[in-house]
């Protein structure tokens, strides 16, 4: 095959055949990305979602944000999914297979991609000593982990809800179709039928059946609702939503505080599984931590909602999400290699081996904000490098167009 098939092959032939496709394309992405018009309340709460994940991840640093009201971790996970059940379009249900295709292209292939990346990272840690957690590489933790236990590539950890979103979105548009066949899709009976499987889920995982696939099923089951909260919020509850912010936060805190004396702990944890024994109680503690967490957004949207920061972090939470835990090990891996020489006495060798979210405190807690600032600014400025360095690249191929083009032609010239 001459030369010129094979970039055609490549790049598609004809106008871009001076282009590496995949780089193209890439940088095209990039491009819509930077231009896209976006919600400016919801740009700020996915920001917020995902500070709050890493504060929580770092022992909350000190930094309470209404964490004594709304504790961090009786609402951030569900945040998440309320926020994406908020983008669901009802158009996806015409294609379910494109749908899906277009999910599994754009989170899985790229989750296992990087799965594969820190699996062999893990690999040389614990092998080496280095790290007491987690476990080498092999094809079953590669592929089952996701799906039916903790995950054995503890680096990326925080990345679980990758492949219960998608699970997750099957099932709801799945739950959707089903209606639709049924002639009967009012979003009463369809949220109503969420929240039964829910609590159900719930249930469950409070009877001890969160282990192997089933703790997917509980997962799954318990945020199936919240997302469908999101999407009815939008649809429904969005227009309606017009309290004014002392009546709002007003009767938000009397619920609260009565919720905070009669369970006094909210707290509860998604990835593993375990929920209060009284069933509702998740579902209220997630209601009104997003709750209060949107209108805050709404009052921030004003002032800060077209801020370059804030949409860099919105609009890259997912890489936040994956890499803010290998941010902590770097942290900590050069303070466990300065320890001997300038003495870090505070620096517990045994914590950090032993703890994937092991914070160093030279005798003030508040130094864990440098690992919640790092955790968050670290991937976004490699994320904003690499981006550049793609659009540059780009950029740069194109202009080769003249020269490769007489080439094509010199080339079927001979060939005559």
């Amino acid at each position: 095959m001459k030369y010129t098939q094979i970039v055609k092959k490549l790049t598609g032939g004809g106008s871009h055949l001076t282009r590496l496709g995949i780089l193209h394309k890439s940088a095209e992405k990039v491009g819509r990305k930077a231009n896209a018009v976006l919600n400016s309340e919801f740009l700020v709460l996915q920001s917020i979602a995902i500070l709050l994940v890493v504060i929580g991840h770092g022992k909350d640093a000190s930094i309470s944000l209404f964490s004594d009201w709304f504790p961090i971790y009786s609402f951030h996970v569900p945040l998440f999914l309320f926020i994406s059940g908020y983008f669901y379009r009802e158009n996806y249900e015409e294609s379910v297979g494109s749908f899906i295709h277009k999910k599994f292209r754009t989170w899985l292939v790229p989750y296992f991609a990087w799965r594969l990346a820190y699996g062999l990272l893990m690999t040389v840690l614990v092998s080496s000593g280095i790290l007491h957690y987690g476990e080498t590489f092999h094809l079953a933790a590669y592929f089952l982990d996701p799906w039916m236990k903790d995950d054995s590539f503890k680096l990326m950890l925080p990345a679980w809800m990758i492949p219960t979103m998608f699970l997750l979105q099957l099932c709801f548009i799945g739950i959707r179709r089903l209606f639709s066949f049924l002639h009967d899709k009012k979003e009463g009976v369809v949220f109503a039928l969420a929240v039964l499987i829910g609590l159900g889920g719930v249930v469950l995982a409070n009877r001890g059946f969160q282990t192997g696939p089933l703790l997917t099923v509980a997962r799954v089951a318990f945020l199936l609702p919240v997302y469908h909260f999101g999407y009815l919020y939008k649809k429904v509850l969005e227009k309606r939503d017009r309290a004014g912010n002392l009546l709002y936060f007003g009767l938000l805190f009397t619920v609260q505080f009565i919720l905070l004396k009669c369970c006094h702990n909210l707290k509860l944890n998604v990835y593993s599984g375990q929920f209060s024994d009284f069933i509702l109680l998740p579902y209220l503690s997630t209601v009104t931590g997003i709750l209060f967490w949107l209108r805050v957004s709404k009052i921030l949207a004003k002032s800060i909602g077209s801020s370059r920061i804030v949409r860099l972090i919105g609009q890259n939470t997912w890489t936040v999400m994956m890499h803010h835990a290998l941010v902590f090990f770097a942290i900590n891996f050069m303070l466990f290699l300065l320890k001997e020489p300038f003495n870090l006495t505070g620096f517990n060798v045994g914590s950090f081996q032993k703890n994937l979210w092991y914070t160093y405190s030279p005798g003030e807690p508040r130094f864990a904000l440098f690992y919640v600032v790092a955790g968050v600014a670290v991937p976004l400025l490699i994320k904003y490098i690499w981006e550049k360095l793609i659009c540059w690249l780009d950029q740069k191929t194109a202009v080769q167009g003249p020269k490769t083009q007489d080439m094509d032609t010199k080339e079927r010239s001979y060939a005559k």
